[in-house]
């Protein structure tokens, strides 16, 4: 597993670190790039 990630790991618990802090990572990365597409004064469309 540290060879695909080019990081070593010294416990399991270093492992489940990282994965946590990338996932939050990528959350957030998210949440901006969704913010940054929808548009700031939407409304719903009338019917």
């Amino acid at each position: 597993m540290s060879s695909l990630m080019e990081r070593s790991f010294g416990s399991v618990q270093d492992l489940n670190r990282y994965r946590k802090e990338l996932t939050r990572a990528l959350e957030q990365r998210m949440n901006e790039k969704m913010q940054a597409l929808a548009p700031n004064d939407a409304k719903p469309a009338s019917v």
